[in-house]
C-alpha cells in the first residue's frame, strides 16, 4: 500500500526443475510517506486504476476494475480484497510488535517511525477510504 512508483512491477519468478516460483521480494517499499505532510495520499499512481490516478482516489469499484481489466473472476477479487480490508490493519499492528521486539538490542527508532507512518498516513488511510466507497 502506497506505492506510486510501479515498484510492484519488481516481481520476479524462477524457473526451477518444478516449474516457475516466485522470487523473493525486493525493492517493494511505501512511497507515500516521503510526501509532504498532509499530502501522503495525492500521489499519482503509476498507472491508473479503474478511474482512480491517485491513491486517494482509489475506490472499491476500481480495485474491482483493476482485477477484471487483470482477467481475474470478480467474485474472487471482492473475498480477497474484503478479506485485505478486514486484515490488514491487525496484521500492521503485529508487524509493529515483531520489529518492535525483534531488534537485537539495536537502535531501530526510524524504523519504528517509519513503520508507525505507513500504519498511521497510509494503510489506515487507504483502508477508511476503499471501505467508504463500498
Amino acid at each position: 500500500m502506497g506505492n506510486d512508483d510501479a515498484h510492484l512491477k519488481n516481481l520476479s519468478c524462477f524457473l526451477g526443475p518444478n516449474g516457475f516460483e516466485l522470487a523473493p521480494f525486493y525493492d517493494l517499499l511505501c512511497t507515500a510517506i516521503y510526501k509532504q505532510q498532509g499530502t501522503h495520499l495525492n500521489a499519482e499512481l503509476s498507472q491508473p486504476m479503474g478511474n482512480a490516478k491517485t491513491l486517494a482516489e482509489l475506490s472499491y469499484p476500481d480495485i474491482l476494475a483493476f482485477g477484471r481489466n487483470l482477467g481475474l473472476a470478480e467474485k474472487l477479487c471482492e473475498k480477497e480484497i474484503n478479506k485485505m480490508l478486514v486484515d490488514i490493519i491487525p496484521a500492521a499492528g503485529e508487524l509493529y510488535k515483531q520489529v518492535q521486539s525483534n531488534n537485537d538490542g539495536k537502535n531501530i527508532t526510524g524504523e519504528l517511525r517509519m513503520l508507525r507512518e505507513i500504519i498511521e498516513l497510509v494503510v489506515k488511510e487507504m483502508v477508511h477510504g476503499i471501505q467508504k466507497s463500498i
